[in-house]
C-alpha cells in the first residue's frame, strides 16, 4: 500500500531528541516530526526502535503520538 501510495507533503523534517545505539545491535529513535503541507502544518513525537541485521540497520516498531495540526 505504501509504494502505490507515496506520501505527498511541501516539507518534512524530524528533530531527534533521543538516539540510543546498543551493543547488541539494537538503536532508539525519539523525537518530533514536522510536517507543512498546503496550509496546514503539524508536529507529532515519535519512538523507533532499529535492529541492525546483517551490516544493515532495519526498522523494527515505530510508535507516534500527540499529533497536532495548526494553520498557517
Amino acid at each position: 500500500m505504501v509504494k502505490n501510495n507515496p506520501w505527498k507533503v511541501d516539507s518534512f523534517y524530524f528533530k531527534i531528541k533521543r538516539l540510543e545505539i546498543l551493543e547488541n545491535g539494537t538503536a532508539i529513535i525519539c523525537g518530533t516530526g514536522y510536517v507543512n503541507n498546503n496550509q496546514i502544518a503539524s508536529t507529532y513525537q515519535s519512538s523507533n526502535f532499529l535492529i541492525k541485521r546483517n551490516g544493515q540497520w532495519k526498522a523494527y516498531a515505530s510508535h507516534v503520538s500527540g499529533y497536532k495540526e495548526v494553520l498557517k
